[in-house]
């Protein structure tokens, strides 16, 4: 039973996970101070929870934050304004299509069909050693271990002179008759994909940003999430750099929910009707801060489990597919910005009864608040 698929909505990937999560001690501590901060907090800045990562910062969405290189043989996603007013005075493009998407966080297909050798987990029965992926999975939860390919970023971490890759690995193991999750990030040298070493990771967390920047420093924004409501505890965004003989920590912030921005995910139509092999269709999506302001990036979702093609226009080096997983730049408060997406159907292909696109903006702590869904129909 595939109920972790990859080509599952996050959103419902999100769903199993927290339901299926126990609370570790630590997490319940965290939950604890968590409840306290934003009883503090709610009398000042309301429900200003609704997604994605972030810190409370500044107007220089951008500064220190570089976007990754590609796949070998493809080029590196080209520099793009951010645009959060309505009239912006000072936005400058180099690309044909503005676009506020940074990079394409989606394993490749490549990615998705390799082969990785996984080191053991902090969570009993979960698969390691020598791992064949297909179409991003491997194993099955029934059968005692399931490991997802979530997000994947590639530069040369190691300043050897070739593209490594940079991938967070989740793995849901039964424990009694539920189950656990916990996530891997893990660095792999070079064309043979040789395990240069862990990063960061844990039990009861998820990977919200992912960044390999030029000089090789990778950035991960890890959260700690709770259940039984779908809630995001804190978020640490964390700076590491290879030492020669593995990752040091260079730079650590900590943010509790009541710092991260309040995000509000709406789209530009409600549906669209597709044609087997017709033209594509173009919607929007638009992600709203109205909370704090901040420096971090965040990650924006888009998935389906129907047979479509989703292409992120101005993207570059965007995987052309059913899922994506954005880096996108967070507005300042009380500006948005928006994402121009490309649906299709394939010639052939036949849409569920129920079909839908799940945008999902991660970061906030009530993560159902900052989600939108556009219905598929057939034309």
């Amino acid at each position: 039973m595939r109920e972790f698929d990859e080509l599952a909505s996050a959103f419902t990937e999100l769903e199993a996970f927290v339901r299926d999560t126990s609370r570790l001690p630590g997490l319940a501590a965290a939950q604890a101070e968590a409840d306290r901060r934003r009883r503090g907090c709610l009398a000042v800045w309301s429900a200003a929870a609704a997604v994605v990562l972030v810190l409370a910062g500044a107007a220089t969405v951008v500064a220190g934050w570089l976007p990754r290189s590609g796949l070998p043989g493809q080029e590196p996603t080209p520099s793009t304004s951010v645009t959060t007013g309505p009239t912006p005075s000072t936005s400058v493009t180099t690309g044909p299509i503005p676009t506020t998407a940074l990079a394409d966080l989606t394993p490749s297909a490549q990615l998705r069909n390799a082969a990785f050798d996984v080191p053991a987990f902090d969570l009993a029965g979960c698969p390691s050693g020598r791992v064949q992926f297909q179409d991003g999975v491997f194993g099955s939860v029934d059968s005692g271990g399931q490991l997802v390919m979530d997000v994947a970023a590639f530069g040369d971490v190691d300043g050897d002179g070739n593209a490594d890759v940079v991938v967070a690995l989740t793995c849901t193991a039964l424990v009694g008759n539920h189950g656990e999750k916990s996530t891997q990030v893990l660095a792999y040298s070079g064309p043979a994909r040789s395990v240069l070493g862990p990063i960061t990771g844990g039990q009861g967390t998820m990977v919200t940003t992912l960044q390999v920047h030029r000089d090789g420093e990778v950035d991960v924004g890890l959260a700690l999430v709770s259940s039984p409501r779908i809630q995001i505890l804190s978020i640490a965004f964390d700076r590491y750099r290879w030492s020669g003989s593995g990752f040091e920590r260079v730079d650590h912030v900590d943010v509790g929910n009541e710092g991260l921005p309040g995000v509000t995910v709406t789209t530009s139509a409600p549906g669209l009707g597709l044609t087997p092999g017709g033209p594509a269709q173009t919607v929007e999506v638009t992600v709203r801060n109205d909370g704090p302001s901040s420096s971090r990036l965040m990650r924006l979702d888009v998935a389906t489990s129907a047979p479509i093609s989703i292409q992120v226009e101005g993207l570059a080096t965007s995987v052309d597919g059913p899922r994506h997983s954005l880096l996108i730049a967070t507005p300042d408060a009380g500006q948005t910005v928006t994402i121009a997406l490309r649906v299709a159907l394939p010639a052939g292909a036949t849409l569920p009864a129920g079909s839908s696109i799940l945008a999902t903006a991660w970061g906030a702590y009530l993560v159902e608040e900052s989600s939108a869904s556009i219905s598929l129909i057939p034309a």
